[in-house]
């Protein structure tokens, strides 16, 4: 009788979590949401990436909030439902299978607000000039127009 030994070695490639996403940032922020974009990451741990997980937490907090779930050919998302002039901090991980990699979260708070506050450009403007000069403590402004060539003050 004859007894074989086999020994078998089984070879796995290195399957990981995905590595962060990049440059995610902020690309608007009114009404009630902030819309965001990012990139692939470098490294997808040898697996697929199969959707975005992003977060939230308002600036002054510690704890995080589920905001979004898409999909891995979508790499942006809109988080509505967030409250006019509170800061809020987003991150966004890759999830593959093997599990969720590390975030990458932005470098600043964002608040969004109302499209009606935001500054709007003028089609001109009115340059202030010295009217008069008394010292230096003491100058009275004015503005000059194109419109009429006299002085408002």
């Amino acid at each position: 009788m004859y007894i074989a030994v086999v020994r078998v070695r089984w070879v796995v490639a290195g399957v990981d979590k995905p590595g962060p996403p990049r440059d995610v940032h902020v690309t608007s922020a009114v009404d009630n949401s902030v819309s965001l974009s990012w990139s692939a990451p470098r490294d997808d741990g040898g697996s697929d990436v199969t959707q975005y997980v992003v977060e939230k937490r308002e600036a002054l907090r510690m704890s995080w909030q589920p905001a979004a779930t898409v999909s891995a050919r979508t790499t942006s998302a809109t988080i509505g439902g967030l409250d006019q002039g509170v800061m809020y901090v987003f991150r966004v991980s890759a999830v593959n299978s093997v599990g969720t990699g590390p975030p990458e979260e932005l470098s600043k708070a964002i608040a969004p607000k109302s499209p009606h506050s935001e500054s709007k450009l003028l089609d001109f403007f009115y340059p202030l000039e010295v009217l008069t000069h008394q010292g230096c403590r003491h100058c009275k402004l004015g503005l000059r127009t194109n419109l009429d060539h006299g002085y408002r003050h």
